[in-house]
């Protein structure tokens, strides 16, 4: 299987974090892939900086329609074998990410995720754990000293950062878009799990995480999105 990427970045609003992540993925990113950005109507000067930026597919949304759909509305436009989703304000520290991708070469292996750090280097999310009714990001807000620093598998991953192989993203429809913003990374990893495969965590590499977010909005958000999960798993089992 040839080793090519599709990279997409949903992006609100974001210009300042937006560029830093870009620059990362230039300057770490070796292998053969496509960076599609998908702007959400963003005010803030960042679509009239993407149009200026020739090595960058871009989209743009005249308004929000939500995280997961518009990660799904970039990575239809690709088909390398491997797909990769970031948020705006991440940030790539080195070229290990591209390790991943052997990670998602091991058999039944669809999804992979590193290790969030905060710009002080505490610990943003090593893995999700817990239960599926209760999911929990692991290591949040920890000094980093080790303790989450074996390979292992996971009930998720964050939705800011992972690896997935593009056949299984094609099989599950990607993300389910009802959900707008939150927990649509956790119903399509708890779907991915269902369909037989598995998501690992590695700690291998470190990715920065700067959690830019808008409290009061997000909390909204947060919890439409926590119910409507709820509602819909209800009605799965």
């Amino acid at each position: 299987m040839e080793t090519a990427i599709d990279i997409c970045i949903g992006s609100y609003n974001t210009k300042p974090y937006l560029i830093k992540c870009i620059e990362s993925f230039r300057k770490y990113t070796f292998i053969n892939h496509n960076l599609f950005v998908v702007d959400n109507g963003s005010k803030d000067g960042s679509v009239e900086w993407l149009t200026q930026q020739k090595d960058i597919i871009l989209l743009c949304n005249e308004k929000s329609i939500g995280y997961g759909a518009s990660v799904n509305q970039g990575l239809r436009l690709g088909n390398n074998p491997y797909v990769c989703v970031a948020s705006a304000d991440i940030e790539l520290i080195d070229s290990n990410w591209e390790r991943m991708i052997d990670i998602l070469k091991q058999p039944l292996v669809a999804v992979v995720g590193p290790k969030l750090i905060f710009p002080d280097g505490r610990i943003s999310g090593c893995g999700v754990v817990g239960t599926d009714e209760n999911p929990i990001l692991r290591g949040w807000q920890e000094e980093d000293k080790g303790q989450h620093n074996k390979t292992e598998e996971v009930l998720g991953v964050c939705g800011a950062f992972f690896l997935m192989r593009r056949s299984v993203w094609n099989k599950l429809c990607g993300f389910d878009e009802r959900f707008f913003l939150y927990y649509e990374e956790t119903d399509l990893h708890r779907r991915v799990r269902k369909r037989g495969y598995k998501i690992l965590y590695y700690p291998f590499v470190k990715v920065i995480h700067y959690w830019n977010k808008s409290p009061k909005t997000d909390r909204n958000y947060f919890e439409e999105s926590k119910e409507l999960y709820k509602k819909k798993w209800k009605k799965e089992n």
